[in-house]
């Protein structure tokens, strides 16, 4: 349970079987998970002819990243930093 400064919870939240509670000016909220949607494709084309900056590219995501810009984008030249 976390509360403001001094907030008084009422006993059926304390009872309450959610894992998680934040009461944040009087309102009480809980964490919930939903599902992500999907950003609309661009319809401007991707240029493969700039060099493209990828950080944290040392680890396998940032090498998967990588392989699939030039694969799937034709990316030529990439700045690759850790």
């Amino acid at each position: 349970m976390d509360t403001d400064d001094g907030t008084r919870v009422p006993n059926e939240l304390l009872a309450s079987d959610l894992p998680q509670l934040a009461v944040r000016d009087g309102s009480v909220r809980t964490p919930k998970l939903v599902r992500a949607v999907a950003a609309p494709k661009s319809s401007v084309p991707w240029r493969g002819d700039g060099t493209v900056l990828v950080t944290g590219a040392t680890g396998v995501l940032g090498g998967l990243v990588a392989r699939h810009l030039v694969v799937e984008h034709g990316v030529r030249r990439l700045l690759l930093v850790s």
